[in-house]
């Protein structure tokens, strides 16, 4: 099948070339490659380049993109002990390609980096070079996660290597400049190209942990501040690393997060005004803020956890109305939430004597607590055995069999007011 298909493609281009003057001979042999390359037959596209080559000498911009795509095929097809050669014969085409057509676009530095990495053909100084002149020259080809990540890998690895020309500043300024470069890139990205960069940015983020202190983003970020005051996507990205790393007591996060929610209010820029409000011990403008953030935030299991920090750490004990009504609201926002169901059982554990008139309705509240932890092991199985032990730890306070004969009230209901507004069903003696 393999010589019948090669076949046909030579008599093909031999009843297509003939009475064609040679220019136009290479050129139908150009677009049966093309086709073939279309058609996913990499195969005899192959068998059929060096025919191209040894018999055409003109070579368009188009015969670069063409040979990139076979030479590339050879080079993953390459036996092992072939593959330096292939690869070396890629490279060739890049700079071929560069002298010839100086102005294209086909991002030739980049590629020819990351072939060499992908080989180790080269020192990673060398790939470095190419990527920066790349990145310094070519912003815009610059689309290449992996190249990126590449990129700044070895520019901190330099740092860490203790390079006296890499400082801690470089770093993040570098870290800054491929931040917005993605973000640009973004803007025009496919959904699954989105996710890449998304990505990228996590994984550039963690790389440079070290470096992400409050002692290097907090004069870092305070001397950018003027000069990208009306950038919304830099600010929101500058409150997140302040608040990522615990950075929030100096008043550049103040000032970053309140420029960052007015430019454009997001659910993080919600959320990292509930911080600066938190800190300044405005409880209420916190709670409001976490709230909108919540509002804004489109991912359920994100919206209840914002709701049950509202709860928790907001209201608690000193306004239980309020904790139980954003407990409420973390587990409709996400009912398999069992966190929510532990929270609200110890909110009524101890409101027996507030809540409750009697000595026996102060007891009687337990059942309740009970019910409602066991609710937690219910909607999430992770949570039921401490659902359970917590359960049990509230029954041992409820009213003894001999209490309820005593006070006639096995099988009556209890109606707590208060802030509970719940009901709790005595048993039978």
């Amino acid at each position: 099948m393999r010589k019948f298909l090669s076949l046909m493609f030579i008599t093909l281009c031999a009843i297509l070339s003939h009475g064609q003057q040679p220019g136009d001979e290479c050129l139908i042999r150009h677009q049966t490659i093309d086709s073939l390359i279309v058609a996913n037959n990499l195969l005899l596209a192959n068998e059929s380049w060096d025919d191209l080559v040894a018999k055409c000498e003109a070579r368009p911009e188009k015969f670069y993109k063409t040979g990139e795509t076979i030479l590339q095929y050879r080079q993953e097809m390459a036996p092992a002990d072939s593959k330096e050669i292939a690869v070396k014969n890629l490279i060739a085409l890049y700079d071929e390609y560069d002298a010839k057509f100086p102005g294209n676009t086909n991002g030739n530095l980049i590629n020819k980096a990351v072939a060499l990495h992908k080989h180790g053909m080269s020192d990673r100084a060398e790939i470095y070079k190419l990527l920066d002149r790349a990145f310094t020259n070519n912003r815009a080809q610059f689309s290449n996660a992996e190249a990126l990540n590449l990129y700044f890998d070895i520019y901190f690895e330099k740092f860490t290597q203790g390079d006296q020309g890499v400082t801690g500043e470089n770093i993040l300024a570098r870290l800054d400049d491929i931040h917005m470069h993605v973000d640009v890139l973004s803007e025009t990205a496919s959904p699954q190209q989105q996710h890449v960069y998304n990505n990228l940015k996590s994984s550039l983020d963690a790389g440079a942990k070290s470096v992400l202190i409050c002692d290097n983003l907090i004069p870092f970020l305070t001397g950018k501040f003027d000069s990208r005051k009306d950038d919304a996507k830099w600010l929101q990205r500058a409150a997140d690393n302040l608040l990522a790393n615990n950075c929030t007591i100096d008043p550049i996060f103040a000032q970053i997060s309140e420029r960052a929610h007015a430019l454009n209010p997001t659910a993080a820029s919600a959320h990292a005004m509930a911080i600066v409000e938190f800190r300044a011990n405005n409880k209420t403008k916190a709670a409001a803020f976490f709230e909108q953030s919540a509002n804004l935030n489109p991912r359920p299991h994100e919206k209840a956890a914002i709701y049950y920090t509202i709860a928790s750490s907001l209201y608690n004990t000193s306004d239980r109305a309020k904790a139980k009504e954003f407990a409420l609201k973390a587990i409709n926002a996400q009912p398999d939430f069992g966190k929510g169901f532990l929270f609200l059982a110890q909110l009524y554990g101890s409101a027996g004597e507030k809540c409750g008139a009697t000595a026996f309705e102060k007891k009687a509240i337990n059942w309740l607590a009970a019910e409602t932890a066991l609710k937690a092991g219910l909607v999430d199985p992770k949570y039921k055995a401490g659902a359970e032990k917590m359960a049990e730890s509230y029954l041992k306070k409820v009213p003894t069999k001999a209490e309820i004969k005593n006070e006639k009230m096995g099988g009556r209901q209890i109606t707590y007011k208060c802030w509970i507004n719940e009901s709790v069903k005595v048993p039978k003696e």
